[in-house]
């Protein structure tokens, strides 16, 4: 049962807490698979004033739930041709409002203060940002991979900058 699962992971929270050096009660929430809805979609090149409502609109019909109860974010990736007109590459990337709730309230219930969240993709890439700085890594393509338990994250980046992001399921 859900509230079971909600707390079991209260318990085990305040018991790495406890039985762990942390200090603080500040926490960074990270969406990953079951949480997040990640989708490339292309929408046209328009004025910077209008590009935030180009991809509202065009993600209104590319999600599994409302828009009006997600909550949403998007990297912009390339410019693209689609026949005869130049289009915008964009992942979406966006959670139900209700799950990124009932998650932040179980660390609520740990004691915990959220200060953020992330998405396991874009936390992947800055990762790796942050360990290869040079400038000859910033002009290379290169693809990392998560391989976790029941889903595997691929993101193809250049330059710190994500490309492409496809969750895999592992069955």
């Amino acid at each position: 049962a859900p509230a079971d699962l909600e707390a079991s992971l209260v318990a085990a929270i305040e018991q790495a807490r406890s039985t762990r050096s942390f200090v603080g009660r500040d926490a960074v929430l990270c969406l990953g698979s079951p949480q997040l809805h990640v989708q490339n979609i292309r929408v046209a090149k328009v004025a910077a004033s209008q590009f935030a409502g180009a991809v509202r609109e065009e993600a209104a019909s590319r999600l599994p739930f409302p828009l009006a109860e997600a909550e949403l974010r998007y990297l912009e990736a390339s410019d693209v041709r689609q026949g005869d007109e130049l289009k915008r590459e964009v992942i979406l990337l966006a959670c139900h409002r209700p799950v990124l709730d009932a998650h932040l309230a179980i660390i609520e219930r740990a004691g915990l203060r959220p200060v953020a969240v992330d998405a396991e993709p874009v936390a992947l890439l800055r990762c790796f940002n942050r360990q290869f700085r040079r400038e000859s890594d910033q002009q290379v393509c290169l693809m990392l991979v998560h391989i976790g338990a029941a889903s595997t994250v691929v993101v193809v980046a250049r330059g710190g900058k994500a490309l492409f992001i496809k969750y895999l399921d592992i069955s």
